[in-house]
C-alpha cells in the first residue's frame, strides 16, 4: 500500500510522521501551506471537508483525517512492531486511556491557549488562557505522577500513545507552559528514539 501524508511537518502532521518513521514505512509527504489557505481549497477539501490537517492518502483512494485515527490505522497495518498492542486486551485498553487523556485534557487546554497568544490578536481572552492553565497543570500533575513510576504510558512499550502525549507536551514546550522534571525526561527520552524524525527533512525547501 502506497502511503501520502498531507500537512506541514510543524503541526500535528508530526504525530503521523513519526508514527511512520517508528514503522519504518515509505510515504510521500505532501507539505500544505496553511500560511496561504491551502488547507481551505476546493482540492485539499475533498480530502478532508473540514478542511484541516494531517489528511492520509491510500493507494486505493481513500482519505483518514484526525491525527491520532491515523496514528492508530498506521499502527495497525504492522502489529509486529508493536506500536498499538492486539484489538481486546488489557494494554490495548490502556493506550486508548492516555491517548485520549492527551487529546482531551492536554492537546485541547494547549489549543485554546495558542489560539488566543498567536491568533486571535485584540480578540485575546486571557481569562481562556487562564482557565486553560488552570486545567493543564492538573492535567499535568496525572501524567507526572503516572511516568514517575512508568518507562512510557503504559509500561516498558513504547505505543501511539507516546507519540501522542510526547508530540503535545513538544507543544507545551513552544507555549513556555512549566514542566516537571519528570516530564521534561520523558520529552528527553522521545527526542532520543532512533526513529524520531528530523524536522527539517519535511520541511520545503
Amino acid at each position: 500500500m502506497s502511503l501520502k501524508l498531507y500537512g506541514p511537518a510543524r503541526s500535528r502532521a508530526f504525530r503521523c510522521i513519526w508514527t511512520l518513521e517508528e514503522l519504518e514505512m515509505p510515504f510521500e509527504h505532501v507539505h500544505v501551506d496553511t500560511s496561504k489557505s491551502e488547507h481551505k481549497s476546493d482540492e485539499f477539501l475533498n480530502k478532508n471537508p473540514y478542511g484541516k490537517v494531517p489528511v492520509l492518502e491510500t493507494s486505493d483512494g481513500h482519505y483518514l483525517f484526525e491525527s491520532a485515527a491515523i496514528c492508530l490505522f498506521l499502527a495497525d497495518l504492522k502489529p509486529e512492531v508493536g506500536l498499538a498492542p492486539a484489538a481486546g486486551s488489557l494494554n490495548r485498553a490502556k493506550m486508548n486511556q492516555w491517548l485520549h487523556f492527551g487529546l482531551n485534557e492536554l492537546d485541547a487546554y494547549l489549543w485554546v491557549i495558542a489560539r488566543n497568544e498567536w491568533f486571535y490578536g485584540d480578540k485575546k481572552s486571557q481569562e481562556a488562557i487562564d482557565q486553560s492553565k488552570m486545567m493543564l497543570e492538573a492535567s499535568l500533575k496525572v501524567l507526572t505522577d503516572h511516568l514517575a513510576e512508568n518507562n512510557w504510558l503504559i509500561g516498558e512499550d513504547f505505543t501511539v500513545a507516546d507519540i501522542i502525549v510526547g508530540q503535545t507536551l513538544f507543544w507545551a514546550t513552544m507555549l513556555e507552559i512549566p514542566l516537571s522534571d519528570t516530564l521534561n525526561a520523558y520529552i528527553s527520552k522521545c527526542r532520543d528514539r532512533d526513529h524520531f524524525p528530523n524536522v527539517k527533512k519535511y520541511l520545503p525547501s
